[in-house]
């Protein structure tokens, strides 16, 4: 358990200027663009369905990126990490 601790908080530092990087939403090293961070959001609305009155789940979520743009679509939202 030390070792995860330890490498959350080293990437954490690491990437502090970067919420995409610290999720590792990269190619080649560089960032996504906006675009595909909501090409993602989408695809998991729709294959989901989600509508506002659903409570939803997100496990392993990380930083939250997307677990916070996913909140305006639903009711509640829980997001779960083990960092």
């Amino acid at each position: 358990m030390k070792y995860w601790k330890e490498h959350f908080n080293d990437n954490a530092v690491k990437f502090k200027a970067s919420l995409l990087k610290q999720v590792d939403m990269t190619v080649n090293g560089n960032e996504v663009n906006s675009e595909q961070v909501q090409l993602r959001v989408n695809a998991i609305r729709n294959n989901l369905s989600l509508n506002k009155s659903d409570v939803l789940l997100d496990i392993c979520c990380g930083n939250g990126l997307i677990t916070e743009s996913l909140s305006d679509f639903v009711q509640f939202i829980y997001g779960v990490d083990f960092s």
